[in-house]
């Protein structure tokens, strides 16, 4: 009896975010993990954290990875036509399984409007895109739902 009734009180607070903490906001740069309370990027793509001991700014090259309102950003070379471009871009984690990660990349058209693109890399080298061809496939791979247009 006494294991039924733990067992109800665990899944009422699991349920009511009792044991759901909000995850915290993070910076990984190559000295380590940096954990903050609010994390803000700049429009010039600074990030800026706030946690007990103070403001840290980060340059966004100093960074490699970053979690913000719960989304999870790595950087990624840029990849034009299967070529190495030189650039890097903040993608967001969307989904990982046997060494590959699918990134979702904003960008925008050339007449200001967003434009989202989806890339599996595999070890940080690009693997291939998402589109009409493969996205069922990919979906089921990943577990995710490409919709491509």
């Amino acid at each position: 009896m006494k294991k039924h009734v733990v067992l109800v009180m665990l899944i009422g607070l699991v349920f009511s975010g009792g044991l759901l903490a909000k995850s915290p906001e993070f910076i990984v740069t190559s000295d380590g993990v940096q954990y903050f309370n609010k994390l803000k990027m700049t429009i010039s793509g600074q990030l800026i954290g706030r946690n007990e001991d103070g403001v840290v700014k980060y340059k966004k090259d100093d960074v490699m990875s970053f979690r913000l309102k719960g989304k999870i950003y790595e950087k990624v070379p840029l990849y034009k036509d299967k070529q190495l471009t030189g650039d890097y871009a903040f993608m967001e984690l969307c989904g990982y399984r046997n060494g590959l990660k699918v990134y979702r990349h904003k960008d925008f058209d050339v007449v200001g409007d967003e434009v989202n693109f989806a890339f599996v890399y595999k070890d940080k080298v690009y693997w291939l895109a998402v589109d009409k061809g493969n996205a069922e496939s990919l979906s089921a791979f990943f577990g995710l739902n490409f919709r491509v247009v």
